[in-house]
């Protein structure tokens, strides 16, 4: 995908809407693209927190992995944000993502993610405003 496309695809996502131009120019600088099939994973529960994924085009589910079997916890599109969370909590993933079709994502280190949030206080509020809507939105449905 060419740069353009990559930091318009970027402005589209809600947690990045609040973010300047130039942020989203770096993030799509910074971050590479990745391609993952159907029926892959693109993570575990309990893997390192080491990297965000933003989905820019495809469908991902979210699972809980145990010994009882796999519980859905949802599924999202483009626009789909996955690892943040690990990130700013410098924990191991929560969930498992299965690509429920073939997707196209850009990867953004933890050190980028970091860089991108010290270096732009818009893009650190946009995503902390994300952040609350998600727990609000839990909370409202629990």
């Amino acid at each position: 995908m060419a740069l353009e496309s990559e930091i318009l695809a970027l402005q589209q996502i809600p947690i990045f809407q609040g973010a300047e131009p130039g942020s989203m120019r770096l993030m799509a600088c910074l971050s590479e693209e990745v391609f993952i099939e159907q029926g892959e994973f693109l993570c575990h529960g309990g893997d390192p927190s080491d990297a965000v994924f933003v989905v820019l085009s495809g469908e991902v589910e979210f699972l809980i992995e145990n010994e009882k079997g796999n519980r859905s916890l949802g599924r999202e599109g483009a626009g789909a944000v996955v690892g943040e969370v690990g990130i700013l909590c410098d924990s191991p993933r929560t969930v498992s993502v299965l690509a429920l079709t073939d997707l196209v994502l850009l990867r953004l280190s933890r050190e980028s993610f970091f860089r991108l949030m010290q270096d732009n206080a818009r893009f650190s509020l946009a995503v902390a405003r994300e952040l609350a809507h998600r727990l609000q939105r839990t909370v409202a449905n629990s």
